[in-house]
């Protein structure tokens, strides 16, 4: 639908304007400037390829490739080959000095003012003009990235998104020139966004430069290329240290797994990720956490995880990279000695960067929690702000500040923040709240940070919390023969239901008749399987409406069409069922639950025996497709002439003495209609 506004018209914005005198006027000006900045665009191109002819005319084959050479060694070929004769372009028309001692773009405005026109004129002076600059992002708007020239604290927003600059990361830079147009920069030519900690590692080699009593202007020119490359270059590549680390393992055979396997299981410190008959294993958990943040409504457990352990084919196998850590396993082993065979202990060499730490955490969390929350959590877990930090000379974050070393500090923290957003991006695209490190630096007194969801009023935190490992039930043979009768499979045996259910069946059913035992395991089969698809968590949270649904829907879905002896064992069941998880668990569920049983329980009865004359459970096969026949031929007989059978579920509207008003209830094909019914069958029917 398109809607056409007159210029009198009220603005749709809502502004109570006239549309002239609001939108119009703005969309004009918005058109206006997209054209302007399109133009402008086309202008740039245009003299830069103007520039590219001017020096390609100038140089021969081989002095080009004595400047590319020149080029690819003074930028320790750290760019890449895609992007490489980009730069190597950029170098040439705006930094490199020629015989002549000027720079490509002042050459080519001394030769070429002739041939150009006012406006070309007036845009190479402009380009002639700009200086390198240092930059980092300190902010972020809607339209707009600015940053801070780390030498002059010129403040700089650009444009975002733009053809320049089309994606974001917390605190990233770049070194380029920066091209002012109106109130706004632009990056002009080309440029790379780096990490804070290679801004930084460029901001410290113009420092270095600029001990040569070189003006700072003159170093930013002729030292392009060096600034360049400290700007993209990994810190890791300068100086790369590294360090071995071990990898310890255990092996031990078993002479008796059962025994074995039954001990560990029983530890407190283990947390269990498969046990079953063909394999069990588990980690080795301690230091339990629990991580909050005002960004989400459920907590994040987590734990350091200190070894793995596995059992199978009469073996148990532990590794861990702590020689403290082997010890105590080995300890433990000591205690089940009797059961074990020989045992062997092996080392690994792991090589690794000097700085790097291998932390292996176990995380969870609700289903309804992003999944990006375990990175943040895991990463601002991790940081201790009195933990030693070797870069900076072994001091912590609380010392550097202490110290009067807050840059340093500040720098740290904004890496972090910069690489936890980068992975986060990386790992799962889009996501709707950024890690919170302004808890931190409050914690700090440090300046907080603008890219982080929720700003000043952020708030996360990691406490110390009692061990949440608990283990699965280990079911004997003849304790899963039960457990399958109910319909139990092994990822069911640990719900909130499963013990009240085992507990109520064997209360009723222990040592009772057989007809007795098939009532209880049929019916709480049947409970059992509407629980199971309910998503409920614990009994606080099924309700009377739960139980309602089950008599009139789940039992029918379930079971297709009933007996009335199945029928009343059920609800019998079910009464009696609520009535004791009532007792146990302080619910208050069982009265309504009756009163409703005893609202509906004849309507059931009576449909049971209207269905049992179509569908008579107990006669042979051949009567049912008799009583079959006959329902089809009364179906056929509805006003309107059907031609097929009508399924489905149907509300009774009105009944007469030998007919039924029915109504299709989840079906609007089917209009409302008439069906013939034989007199005595009329008084197991209910009107709606």
């Amino acid at each position: 639908m398109t809607v056409t506004i007159q210029r009198n018209d009220p603005c749709l914005c809502g502004s109570g304007k006239k549309y002239k005198k609001c939108c119009m006027n703005k969309e004009n000006v918005v058109q206006l400037q997209q054209v302007k900045e399109e133009r402008f665009s086309q202008k740039k191109h245009r003299l830069t390829e103007k520039l590219r002819s001017f020096i390609d005319s100038k140089l021969s084959f081989n002095q080009e490739q004595t400047l590319l050479n020149q080029f690819k060694r003074r930028t320790d070929r750290e760019i890449s080959e895609r992007a490489e004769q980009m730069f190597f372009d950029f170098w040439l028309y705006f930094f490199h000095r020629y015989e002549n001692g000027l720079r490509g773009i002042e050459w080519f405005a001394n030769e070429q003012a002739s041939k150009l026109s006012e406006d070309e004129l007036e845009l190479i002076k402009v380009w002639a003009s700009l200086q390198p600059r240092l930059v980092e992002a300190i902010d972020k708007t809607d339209s707009s990235i600015v940053f801070k020239d780390m030498l002059t604290q010129e403040i700089l927003p650009v444009p975002f998104p733009s053809e320049q600059l089309h994606s974001f990361f917390p605190w990233y830079g770049t070194f380029a020139l920066v091209e002012p147009v109106g109130e706004q920069y632009f990056f002009h030519g080309v440029n790379v966004m780096s990490s804070p900690e290679k801004i930084e590692q460029a901001k410290r080699k113009i420092e270095e430069l600029q001990e040569k009593n070189q003006d700072q202007r003159t170093v930013l020119y002729d030292y392009y290329l060096e600034i360049l490359t400290a700007s993209i270059k990994n810190p890791d590549t300068v100086l790369r240290e590294m360090r071995e680390m071990s990898i310890y393992k255990i092996h031990a055979d078993l002479l008796d797994e059962k025994k074995v396997a039954g001990y560990f299981y029983e530890l407190g410190e283990l947390t269990i990720d498969e046990w079953n008959e063909t394999k069990m294993q588990a980690g080795w958990i301690k230091n339990w956490k629990v991580y909050k943040d005002s960004e989400i409504d459920e907590d994040v457990v987590m734990a350091d995880v200190f070894g793995d352990v596995m059992i199978a084919d009469q073996t148990l196998t532990f590794s861990c990279y702590s020689k403290e850590t082997k010890e105590a396993f080995l300890a433990k082993l000591k205690e089940v000695d009797m059961y074990v065979g020989n045992v062997t202990e092996e080392q690994e060499m792991l090589t690794i960067p000097m700085k790097a730490e291998l932390h292996n955490t176990m995380i969870k969390m609700g289903e309804n929690v992003p999944p990006y929350v375990a990175l943040y959590a895991q990463t601002v877990g991790m940081i201790d702000v009195e933990r030693d930090i070797p870069k900076y000379d072994h001091l912590s974050l609380r010392e550097l500040v202490k110290q009067n070393r807050v840059e340093e500090a500040d720098r740290w923290l904004k890496q972090t923040e910069y690489h936890t957003y980068l992975m986060a991006e990386e790992e799962y695209g889009e996501v709707t709240f950024t890690a919170d490190f302004n808890s931190i630096r409050k914690t700090l007194g440090l300046p907080l940070s603008p890219f982080v969801t929720g700003g000043a009023s952020r708030k996360s935190s990691i406490d110390e919390t009692n061990p949440q490992n608990e283990k699965p039930k280990l079911v004997t043979e003849e304790e899963a023969e039960l457990y399958e009768s109910l319909g139990f499979a092994p990822e069911t045996f640990n719900t909130f239901y499963t013990e009240d259910i085992l507990s109520f069946y064997n209360e009723k059913a222990s040592g009772r008749a057989k007809n007795t035992v098939k009532k209880y395991r049929d019916s709480l089969y049947d409970i059992r399987e509407a629980l199971e698809h309910s998503g409920y968590e614990n009994w606080a949270e099924v309700d009377d409406e739960f139980w309602e649904k089950v008599i009139v829907n789940d039992f029918y879905n379930i079971n297709g069409p009933a007996s009335k002896s199945h029928i009343k064992e059920f609800l019998s069941t079910v009464k009696m069922f609520t009535k004791w998880i009532d007792k146990k668990n302080k619910t208050k569920v069982a009265k309504d639950v009756a009163a409703f049983i005893s609202t509906v329980e004849q309507e059931l009865l009576d449909g049971a025996e209207l269905v049992a004359h179509f569908i008579p459970f107990y006669r042979s096969h051949g009567a049912v497709n008799e009583k079959m026949s006959e329902l089809a031929r009364i179906l056929r007989n509805i006003d309107g002439q059907y031609e097929e059978i009508i399924e489905g579920k149907f509300q009774v509207t009105k009944k007469n003495k030998s007919s039924l008003r029915l109504t299709a209830l989840y079906d609007d094909n089917v209009s409302s209609f008439t069906a013939k019914l034989a007199p005595e069958l009329i008084q197991f029917v209910h009107e709606a």
